[in-house]
C-alpha cells in the first residue's frame, strides 16, 4: 500500500517523503511512499541490448515494478525495436531486493528470466532464459499526475544513475494517494431543488441501476457504470463502477464506490454556475486487482464521508432524451478522493445519465 503524507497548498499537492528518502539512512526496506504497485507510462527512446551491446530504437515499452515493505521487488519489462532492418523483443523478468539511500533507490537482482526474438536471430532467439542484470542504482522523484483514466495518481521518476542517465517514469497502480485532505467546503442551504431532479438516473441505459456493494463478493455490473438517486428530502443515493482505472497491459485495478447521504443544491440562470454538494454519512469502496499475479484480489474500506462538490444541469440530447449532466469540479480542493469515479465517465469530465422510468 502506498501511503505516503501530503498537503495541499491552494490548488497544489506537495508531497512530503518520509524521513528514510529525506535524511540519508541507509536502510534495508522500502519506505512506505514507494511501497505498491507501479506501472511503466514513458522510457527512454533507445534501448541497448545486454546481449549484443547494439542500440534499440525502441517502438513498444512496458515496465512494471513491485515494491515490498520487506525490501522485496519484481521487475517487469517488455521492449519492442529495431535494429537495424530487423525487428527484436525483449522481455525480462526479474526479482531481488530494494533499499533506499537518501533519494537513490538501489536494485539488487537474485535472479529473472529473459525471453528474447530477433528477427535476423544474430544472438539468437529464445524463451525463459536465465537471466541474471547487475545491480542498478536510480534516482527517485515523487510527483502527481493524472491518469489517462482520470484518476489523480502519484508519478515515480527514476533516473537510472549507471545508465547515462536514462529515466523511467511510473504511475501508482494499487492505493497511490495518501490520505486525502478534507474537502474545505462549508454547509450549502442551497436552493428548493426543481422537481425535476426527483428521480432515479443512470448510465448506460442498458445496465440495470440496482447494484450496490453487498455484504458478500461484489459482482460487477458487465461494463462500467453508475447511477444516483437524488430525492425530494435532500437525501442522496449513488454508485459507480470502473473496472480498469491504469489502461493497459499489466496490473489493472477495478473500483466501486457507494455514498449515500445528504445533498445540497444552487441553481443559477446559466448552467455552468449551478453546483451540487454531497455530503455523505456512508461511503463504501470496494477496489479489485487483477492480472496483478498474487496481488490479485479485494479491497473494501469505509473511507470517511466527505463533502464534494459538482456542476449540474438537466438537458436533452440530440434525439430528444432527457438527461442529467453531473461534471466533475475542477478544482482539486473541491473534490473528494473518489469524486472522478462518480462522475467521470466521458469527454470534459463529465456522465450524462437518463431518467430511469
Amino acid at each position: 500500500m502506498i501511503g505516503g503524507r501530503g498537503i495541499r497548498e491552494g490548488g497544489r499537492v506537495v508531497l512530503l517523503l518520509p524521513a528514510v528518502l529525506a535524511a540519508g539512512r541507509l536502510r534495508a526496506q522500502v519506505p512506505e511512499s514507494l511501497v505498491g504497485i507501479w506501472k511503466g507510462v514513458d522510457v527512454p527512446a533507445e534501448f541497448s541490448d545486454r546481449a549484443t551491446g547494439a542500440g534499440i530504437a525502441l517502438s513498444g515499452w512496458f515496465g512494471q515494478l513491485k515494491l515490498r515493505a520487506d525490501g522485496g521487488y519484481e521487475l517487469e519489462e517488455y521492449r519492442e525495436g529495431a535494429i537495424g532492418r530487423c525487428r527484436v523483443s525483449i522481455l525480462q523478468r526479474s526479482r531481488g531486493r530494494a533499499r533506499t539511500d537518501g533519494s537513490v533507490l538501489t536494485l539488487t537482482p537474485t535472479g529473472g528470466t529473459e525471453t528474447k526474438r530477433d528477427a535476423c536471430d544474430r544472438a539468437g532467439s529464445y524463451s525463459d532464459r536465465r537471466f541474471s542484470p547487475g545491480t542498478e542504482r536510480f534516482t527517485v522523484a515523487l510527483d502527481w499526475t493524472e491518469t489517462l483514466a482520470g484518476w489523480l495518481t502519484l508519478k515515480l521518476g527514476l533516473t537510472a544513475r549507471d545508465r547515462d542517465g536514462e529515466r523511467y517514469v511510473f504511475e501508482a497502480v494499487h492505493d497511490p494517494n495518501p490520505p486525502w485532505r478534507a474537502v474545505p467546503l462549508a454547509a450549502e442551504r442551497g436552493s428548493a431543488p426543481p422537481r425535476a431532479l426527483f428521480d432515479l438516473w443512470h448510465w448506460p441505459t442498458d445496465v440495470p441501476p440496482t447494484f450496490r456493494p453487498g455484504s458478500g463478493a461484489f459482482t460487477p455490473p458487465p461494463e462500467d457504470a453508475m447511477w444516483i438517486r437524488l430525492g425530494a428530502d435532500a437525501r442522496y443515493e449513488w454508485t459507480g463502477w470502473r473496472a480498469s482505472l491504469s489502461p493497459g497491459p499489466g496490473c489493472t485495478r477495478g473500483v466501486m464506490v457507494y455514498e449515500r447521504g445528504r445533498y445540497a443544491l444552487t441553481v443559477a440562470e446559466y448552467n455552468s454556475l449551478q453546483t451540487l454538494t454531497t455530503a455523505p454519512d456512508e461511503t463504501v469502496v470496494i477496489e479489485r486487482l487483477s492480472e496483478c499475479g498474487t496481488d490479485d484480489g479485494e479491497h473494501r474500506s469505509t473511507p470517511p464521508g466527505m463533502r464534494s462538490q459538482y456542476h449540474w444541469s438537466i438537458g436533452r440530447t440530440v434525439n430528444g432524451e432527457e438527461v442529467l449532466e453531473l461534471k466533475c469540479s475542477d478544482a482539486y480542493a473541491e473534490r473528494s478522493e473518489w469524486q472522478f469515479a462518480l462522475c467521470h465517465w466521458g469527454p470534459e469530465f463529465r456522465a450524462l445519465l437518463s431518467r430511469t422510468r
